[in-house]
């Protein structure tokens, strides 16, 4: 009788845990955005005469590296980087060192939003980086300038439910309480 018993408990706790499981799996999919750099930056070689949106931006070089930021949702779905540029020019983004591919060619002078999908494997609840590496020129051997601001990454991620994570906390002490 004992052992059927133990049979019957550990059947209602791998339910149980199996319940609890899929509650945390469940916690519906969530969207954030992460303002990572809000500031106009300037990057390149040289300062940009007769573009007079460069005046007071000071060439910051051929590459710009973010300060880690980190998630607050596990990232499970889609995602996407924005960015607001002037004279883009076939630059390079990385999203933790992952390419997001060449940029779009704007030499107008205006600012351009820019929307990229992205990858959620890429991105880490920790320490993610976004890299920006400016064009090389070789035929008239310089970089080339470019304006960047607002970039930002928005993604689905998920978290789990705290009541599904309080019942598997009482199911595991109900377990520990029944073998004392």
């Amino acid at each position: 009788m004992k052992r059927m018993s133990t049979v019957v408990t550990l059947a209602a706790m791998a339910m149980f845990v199996s319940t609890v499981c899929a509650g945390l799996a469940e916690a519906g999919p969530s969207q954030e955005t992460i303002l990572v750099e809000g500031d106009t930056h300037h990057l390149g070689d040289e300062t940009m005469e007769g573009y007079p949106q460069f005046d007071g931006h000071p060439c910051e070089g051929a590459t710009w590296t973010s300060a880690p930021f980190n998630l607050s949702l596990f990232p499970s779905g889609s995602a996407e980087l924005t960015i607001e540029t002037i004279n883009w020019e076939n630059s390079l983004i990385y999203v933790n060192e992952h390419s997001v591919g060449p940029t779009p060619k704007y030499t107008d002078g205006d600012w351009h939003t820019d929307t990229f999908a992205i990858e959620s494997s890429w991105l880490t609840t920790i320490n993610n980086t976004i890299r920006i590496d400016c064009d090389y020129d070789a035929i008239n051997n310089n970089y080339d300038d470019l304006l960047f601001r607002n970039l930002s990454v928005e993604y689905e991620g998920t978290t789990p439910e705290p009541a599904a994570l309080g019942l598997l906390g009482l199911g595991l002490l109900a377990l520990r309480r029944r073998r004392s």
